[in-house]
């Protein structure tokens, strides 16, 4: 099971731009609280670091969405499939890959194999790998 607290610090980790830093605990509150949705820095960062295990699906939702990621990663109590796509767009922005073309359909074992291949050692602990 993938804790809360280890795919929060994957949204973090993974959307931003390579050249530019991660989000703040601050940015995130400020847009989530922006949209609607109350939220402060001290919460995020007690999520992050595992001190709050959880927060309503409102908050998780709103998250996920400054993330743009699906809801679901952060409410869903087995988020692999969406957690082994964010290491691999993490992996992919952090070594320059610009694009990828696979062929047939996606599966999971695929994208198990090219974190294996990338040596992604959190892929390995998180998938199961």
């Amino acid at each position: 099971m993938i804790s809360l607290s280890d795919r929060l610090s994957l949204l973090f980790r993974v959307w931003h731009r390579p050249e530019a830093a991660e989000s703040s605990s601050a940015d995130v509150a400020a847009a989530v609280t922006s949209s609607g949705v109350a939220l402060d820095a001290a919460t995020v960062d007690a999520l992050r670091s595992g001190e709050l295990a959880t927060a309503s699906p409102t908050v998780l939702a709103a998250i996920s969405s400054f993330f743009k990621t699906p809801a679901s990663y952060l409410t869903d109590p087995d988020p692999r499939d969406v957690h082994e796509q964010l290491l691999l767009l993490g992996r992919f922005r952090d070594t320059g890959v610009r694009s990828i073309h696979l062929r047939g359909e996606q599966a999971a074992a695929d994208r198990r194999a090219l974190l294996e291949v990338l040596g992604d050692q959190d892929g390995d602990q998180a998938t199961g790998v």
